[in-house]
C-alpha cells in the first residue's frame, strides 16, 4: 500500500507541475498579445491655438482608410487624456462652461446592439474615459471621435468665449440637420459621442440604405445651398462614404484655398482630413 501511495503522489505532483507550467505559458502568451496591441505613443500636441488647416493631399474619394477608421486600439485612455490635456493646455472656462480637459460627465449604460458592444456606464467620468469606452464599444478609432469633436464644435481647442453650452449639447453634430434644430433626445456630450460612433457603424453596415456608397460614383454637393452645384466623386471606401453620409458636402476650390467668404465653401470633410493629418498622421 505504501508503494502505491507514493506512486500516486508522484503522479499527482507531476500533473500539478504540468498544470502550473501550462498556466504560466498562458499568462505569458496573453502578456505578449497585450504588448503587441499596445497603442503607439502619441506625439506631443502643440498647446497653442487651433491647428493650422493644411488641405494638401486631400482626396475627396478617400478621406480616411477603412483600416485607420476602425483602429480602436490606436490610443488607450491615458493617451487620450494626455492628448486632450495638451491640446487644451491654454484653455480657460467659458463662464460656467468647463474646459474639455476638466469637465465631468455621466455616461449611460448601453446594451449589445448590431453596431456596438455593451457600453459600461458611470458618473463623474472624464472626456477621455467616455471616448475610450465608446471607442472600445463601437470598435471605432478614438482619433476619429476626437477629430469629429474638433470639426463640429472646435471642442478640443475651445477656450473662454468659444466654450458654450452647445459645445457639449451638440458636441459631435449628431442629429443636428442643416436648417433644423438638433434632436433633444441626443443632447449632451456622452450621448453625442456614443450615438455618433454607432451611426458611423450603421452607415458602414447598411450601405444600401444611404445616399453615399463606396465603390461607385456619387453626386456630392458643395453646400446645403443647391445653387452651389455638385460634382461626381468616386468614393473608394466605406469609411469615406460614412463621412459623407454624416456630412454630405465636399469642399470646392474656394474652400480648399481658405476663402470661406464664398457662400459655397463648405469645408467640413476637408477640415476632418486636415485635423486628422495635423494631429495623427
Amino acid at each position: 500500500m505504501g508503494r502505491k501511495r507514493r506512486i500516486y503522489r508522484r503522479r499527482r505532483t507531476g500533473a500539478a507541475l504540468v498544470l502550473i507550467f501550462l498556466v504560466a505559458l498562458l499568462i505569458y502568451a496573453l502578456a505578449a498579445v497585450r504588448e503587441a496591441n499596445r497603442p503607439e505613443s502619441v506625439p506631443p500636441v502643440p498647446a497653442a491655438a487651433t491647428p493650422k488647416l493644411d488641405y494638401t493631399g486631400f482626396n475627396a474619394g478617400n478621406i480616411i482608410s477603412d483600416e485607420t477608421f476602425s483602429n480602436w486600439l490606436s490610443m488607450d485612455e491615458p493617451s487620450i487624456a494626455n492628448f486632450i490635456a495638451a491640446a487644451g493646455a491654454e484653455c480657460k472656462p467659458g463662464g460656467k462652461i468647463e474646459c474639455l480637459k476638466s469637465a465631468r460627465f455621466t455616461l449611460e449604460e448601453q446594451g449589445w446592439t448590431q453596431y456596438c458592444r455593451p457600453l459600461e456606464g458611470g458618473k463623474n467620468l472624464s472626456a477621455a474615459t467616455v471616448i475610450a469606452r465608446v471607442a472600445a464599444s463601437c470598435r471605432i478609432n478614438p482619433q476619429v471621435l476626437l477629430v469629429t469633436l474638433q470639426k463640429e464644435q472646435g471642442l478640443i481647442t475651445a477656450t473662454q468665449k468659444n466654450l458654450k453650452r452647445t459645445s457639449y449639447d451638440s458636441a459631435m453634430g449628431f442629429a443636428c440637420p442643416d436648417g433644423a434644430k438638433c434632436d433633444p433626445h441626443f443632447k449632451g456630450f456622452t450621448r453625442q459621442v456614443y450615438w455618433a460612433a454607432s451611426q458611423f457603424n450603421r452607415y458602414r453596415a447598411n450601405p444600401d440604405q444611404y445616399a453615399f456608397q463606396a465603390g461607385r460614383e456619387n453626386e456630392v454637393a458643395y453646400s446645403v445651398d443647391k445653387k452651389c452645384g455638385a460634382t461626381k466623386v468616386y468614393i473608394e471606401n466605406s469609411a469615406t462614404a460614412a463621412l459623407y453620409n454624416y456630412t454630405p458636402y465636399q469642399p470646392n476650390e474656394q474652400a480648399l484655398a481658405h476663402n470661406h467668404s464664398d457662400r459655397c465653401a463648405q469645408a467640413g470633410n476637408a477640415n476632418f482630413y486636415a485635423y486628422f493629418k495635423y494631429w495623427f498622421s
